[in-house]
């Protein structure tokens, strides 16, 4: 398996190194495989540091691991992330403890940017429209104040 925390100078020398015994076409996928574009996760406002704030440790771990795997991961299952229908660009993130589920409502922005904007422990199947209305109005918020800054 490859080992993703390889930086891109050794990834040069492995292409290097494969030219050799590879046709062209090899070539191009091996380095593709290589080159990794990792998201950074926004934390807009205090939403998200309130929410962590009220949960366990084992919570707090779990929610965190969930958030490197997202960051780091070039294809991301939709068991931790999934698109919120009926909305325009609002993704939820999934994450089960024990018989419980979390989930933090966010989109993507610029430049592999994902903003998260509010959390919520779910209590039933569907998503609260309340939650999707309150990550709305935040999304419009943070696009305001982005635009505002360019």
């Amino acid at each position: 398996m490859f080992n993703r925390r390889i930086n891109m100078a050794h990834c040069r020398k492995f292409v290097k190194m494969q030219q050799k015994c590879c046709t062209k076409r090899q070539q191009n996928r091996i380095f593709a495989m290589q080159i990794f574009h990792k998201r950074q996760i926004i934390f807009y406002k205090n939403y998200f540091e309130d929410f962590l704030n009220f949960q366990s440790i084992e919570v707090k771990k779990k929610i965190l691991w969930t958030l490197k795997i997202i960051e780091n991961e070039t294809r991301i299952h939709s068991e931790y992330l999934k698109h919120l229908h009926s909305t325009k660009g609002i993704y939820e993130i999934r994450i089960q403890h024990l018989n419980n589920q979390y989930h933090i409502l966010c989109f993507f922005s610029t430049n592999n940017r994902i903003v998260i904007l509010n959390c919520f422990q779910k209590k039933s199947q569907k998503t609260p429209k309340n939650e999707i209305k309150k990550a709305n109005k935040i999304k419009q918020e943070y696009e305001q104040e982005y635009q505002n800054i360019r």
